[in-house]
């Protein structure tokens, strides 16, 4: 799994990728189902699969007066959790 930190990061070998995009936060089962299918339909067009999602939370920046504000998993659970989601469909 790569980690691109801004889109202008993307390296080219990502052009022409499957892509979804959310928030994925909790990537719970239906997150995971997503993530299975974009790996296996992009890995039968012979294409590289691309997961687009947000830190901070878009609420975080469209409503900064919620407070408190929760959420499911950190980054760094979130990343790792995908993680295992792509590399279930590898397998």
């Amino acid at each position: 799994m790569q980690i691109f930190n801004k889109s202008e990061n993307i390296t080219p070998d990502f052009q022409g990728s499957f892509v979804t995009i959310g928030n994925f936060d909790g990537v719970h089962l239906s997150h995971q189902f997503i993530c299975r299918k974009l790996a296996a339909e992009a890995k039968q067009a012979g294409q590289k699969s691309l997961v687009i999602t947000f830190d901070p939370h878009p609420k975080r920046i469209l409503h900064p007066n919620i407070k408190p504000f929760y959420l499911i998993t950190t980054l760094t659970e979130k990343l790792q959790l995908l993680e295992i989601a792509e590399s279930m469909e590898r397998s």
